[in-house]
């Protein structure tokens, strides 16, 4: 059975989900570059915040509270596409008659680096 994880940040009362993306599994997260990079850009966007990895298996500790968090992974995957970090390939509706209800498929930008001699 496939087991999803969540990203809470308990100091903003917002999370993260991976509906949004193809992964929701510990292997694939970390396999899939976008899933990786919008951890690290929310990380260090949040830094000094109360940052948990949470399985749904673990619905039955999470407190009541998490119910009311507001969910921010189209915000920080739009964030990382304004600071060019990413980019939108092409969104995959999974219903016909819904919009609402899509996969986002995402790529890098490809960095140029620039050494200092």
């Amino acid at each position: 059975m496939t087991t999803c994880y969540l990203i809470f940040n308990t100091t903003k009362a917002e999370y993260i989900a991976f509906t949004r993306l193809p992964v929701c599994t510990k292997q694939e997260i970390i396999n899939y570059p976008i899933a990786t990079a919008m951890i690290a850009f929310y990380l260090l966007h949040n830094s000094g915040d109360t940052i948990i990895a949470l399985s749904e298996y673990d619905e039955a500790t999470f407190p009541d509270r998490f119910n009311t968090y507001r969910e921010v992974t189209d915000v920080t995957l739009d964030r990382m596409i304004e600071h060019g970090i990413a980019f939108d390939v092409n969104r995959e509706y999974l219903f016909e008659n819904d919009p609402t209800i899509y996969t986002r498929h995402m790529e890098l930008q490809e960095i140029t680096w620039t050494y200092r001699e």
